[in-house]
């Protein structure tokens, strides 16, 4: 239940070109195409804010960690090099108080 809803707050809360995906068992993707580092950031701290509202309002509370990486960083080339960016920004923010936004260095 909490995934279906997280799913739906995500689909609500993304532009038609974004491309959302499940990532493993509670974790999400979402590719933002054409979007800056600065631009991802705050479109998913919205996405953490409306999906932390929308839980406390009814149901379980939950906590959203989301770590972010760009393409274009000088580092992040490839499609497996952004996910490992993106992954190892996501367990820096779970290791530092979870519920918030982290970006890849």
């Amino acid at each position: 239940e909490v995934l279906r809803r997280l799913g739906n707050i995500i689909l609500q809360g993304i532009r038609r070109a974004d491309f959302p995906a499940r990532y493993g068992g509670e974790e999400v993707a979402v590719i933002f195409p054409e979007t800056s580092i600065d631009q991802a950031a705050a479109m998913t701290e919205r996405l953490r804010a409306d999906v932390c509202q929308q839980f406390t309002a009814s149901g379980p509370k939950i906590t959203v960690s989301i770590g972010i990486s760009c393409i274009h960083e000088p580092d992040t080339v490839t499609a497996s090099e952004l996910v490992r960016q993106a992954d190892k920004a996501l367990y820096e923010v779970k290791r530092t108080g979870k519920n918030r936004v982290g970006r890849s260095a």
